[in-house]
């Protein structure tokens, strides 16, 4: 998913809000999903170890793959430090969570960061997994492979639901602004810092995760050889940060919003629901909804066919704050 939250190096205006209003399915799936983290210098391993595969969701007869899986937020953790911020915040204790498949060469100049999308996390094994592997687009015999959590995702690096250390408690509200270059900047001293890496041969990304890959193409100079960014433009226009104030409106309006200052037992689901059903709709152009499902009527409900994929959308993207609250 791309669509909430300002590109580029702009803000993530409220970011915990962007994350929300384009919120992934994290959906019990079965097999086991190997783990390749190399064991570098200035990281330490986190979270258990869990079990993935191909999630369905049925629509009708038909079943439709998850592409995320269950999410988690188990890898190596990068400790930054105390963060100064583009927008004159301060993080006191900020960290990066990350993945490493296949391994650094001698020169350390291998090194291929691959930037997940809005509700991604840093395994990429388990969503482009298929490119993952010896031989192959993301070849772990030439590369080493690194994707790491973006800064305020809810899986391993920090955010709004992380400890404030001045406080003991969640950050929430008092998070503090963020942009893009902030979270490139922590990626780029993972991997340097970190890794030990000399050289970056290439970064891809898709949505963010393009909108990350220009940034690092951007802030990386000479240490950057190439990226290659997918799905995004160069900077958002008026047309998709007014899309994106509309998602965070939506969310703002549920009372359980409660000022950003969320309970994890109550999260605010409506909003979330109206949010990620705008975002649906902006996937997608008029022409593409006319060629796909005009003002064809479904015989069994009576409703629109363009009703039933907006919902069953929303259904997976509450599926995770209905199993996973506390990562709201």
């Amino acid at each position: 998913g791309g669509g909430g939250g300002n590109g580029g190096s702009g803000p993530f205006r409220a970011s915990m809000v962007a994350r929300e209003a384009d919120a992934g399915a994290g959906s019990k799936t079965e097999g086991a999903r190997p783990r390749a983290a190399s064991e570098s210098g200035g990281a330490r391993a986190e979270g258990p170890e869990v079990e993935t595969g191909a999630a369905e969701t049925k629509e009708g007869a038909a079943g439709m793959a998850d592409e995320y899986g269950e999410m988690d937020s188990s890898g190596l953790t990068f400790e930054a430090g105390r963060v100064e911020l583009e927008m004159g915040g301060v993080l006191e204790a900020a960290q990066i969570r990350y993945n490493t498949f296949g391994e650094l060469n001698e020169k350390k100049d291998n090194v291929l960061v691959v930037c997940h999308a809005l509700t991604g996390n840093s395994a990429l094994d388990t969503w482009w997994g298929d490119f993952l592997g010896p031989g192959k687009a993301f070849d772990t015999d030439k590369y080493l492979v690194v994707c790491c959590n973006v800064l305020t995702s809810c899986y391993g690096s920090t955010g709004p639901t992380s400890i404030n250390p001045t406080t003991g408690k969640p950050y929430g509200s008092t998070f503090p602004e963020v942009t893009l270059r902030d979270a490139v900047g922590l990626q780029i001293r993972t991997i340097r810092e970190g890794l030990g890496a000399n050289r970056v041969a290439a970064v891809v990304g898709g949505s963010l995760g393009g909108m990350q890959a220009l940034e690092w193409a951007a802030l990386g100079g000479d240490f950057v050889r190439c990226f290659c960014a997918l799905s995004c433009g160069s900077k958002h226009n008026a047309w998709q940060i007014g899309m994106s104030e509309c998602q965070r409106q939506a969310i703002y309006g549920d009372l359980n919003w409660n000022g950003g200052d969320i309970d994890p037992a109550n999260p605010p689901n409506v909003g979330l629901s109206i949010a990620r059903q705008i975002a649906m709709v902006s996937y997608r152009t008029a022409q593409a909804f006319d060629r796909k499902f005009n003002r064809h009527v479904d015989e069994k409900t009576n409703q629109f066919q363009v009703s039933g994929p907006v919902a069953r959308a929303v259904d997976r993207a509450l599926s995770l704050a209905i199993l996973n609250p506390t990562q709201l």
